[in-house]
């Protein structure tokens, strides 16, 4: 059976705009100024950066990688658990304030928005090289500042924004990575630089990988 949703309500806004409340544009001159201001405050001290690059690219990348496949799904199951509660506590204060209604199929006494039955698990011959959809980024390394089509290392909160290949990574796909060799070289060739957060400067940013093994 088909839940069935909550009745919208749609309320005209009396807020008058005012031009005060809108930001100009900016110069590329402001928009540079910014930009270094920004690097400056987030400078990271030379043992900043060593100990985060201490960090392995797969335990960023897959946080999950070194539990066995039983254990990830228990993990995965705990966190899905914890952000239905969320969106429980979110609708409860929300209906609290007015802004909301709770739906016919929902039951206020429940912790979780709706109950989690189980994970269907993936067979064990697919729980490696899966992935269909990869989004590399294109950057330096820390390590002898190549360029490189990897995932992200460091912390971007402290302007530490190297990164890594991504040839150790369980997920990716043989396909996927021989791609992000093959647009590494074209990169190093064009002669233009990767784009860098740091500075706001570069072209080359982001590499956006899908394959289907149906279709090739």
């Amino acid at each position: 059976m088909t839940p069935q949703c909550p009745k919208v309500k749609v309320r005209e806004s009396t807020k008058k705009l005012n031009s005060r409340d809108f930001k100009p544009v900016k110069s590329a001159e402001e928009t540079q100024e910014e930009a270094e201001r920004l690097k400056e405050s987030r400078a990271a001290t030379a043992e900043e950066i060593a100990e985060e690059m201490k960090v392995p690219l797969a335990d960023r990348v897959t946080p999950y990688h070194h539990l066995s496949y039983e254990e990830q799904i228990i993990q995965k199951k705990q966190h899905l658990t914890k952000l239905l509660e969320g969106f429980s506590q979110t609708l409860d204060q929300d209906v609290k304030a007015g802004r909301e209604v709770y739906p016919q199929w929902y039951s206020p006494e429940s912790r979780q928005l709706c109950q989690l039955s189980h994970i269907i698990e993936c067979d064990e011959e697919h729980r490696n090289q899966y992935r269909n959809k990869v989004e590399f980024t294109i950057g330096r390394r820390y390590q002898d500042n190549a360029v490189c089509v990897g995932f992200n290392t460091g912390n971007l909160s402290k302007g530490i924004t190297f990164v890594d290949y991504p040839n150790e990574i369980k997920t990716n796909s043989a396909e996927s990575i021989w791609v992000a060799k093959c647009v590494e070289e074209m990169v190093i060739k064009s002669g233009v630089e990767p784009y860098d957060k740091r500075r706001n400067q570069g072209f080359w940013r982001l590499l956006l990988y899908r394959e289907s093994k149906r279709t090739n």
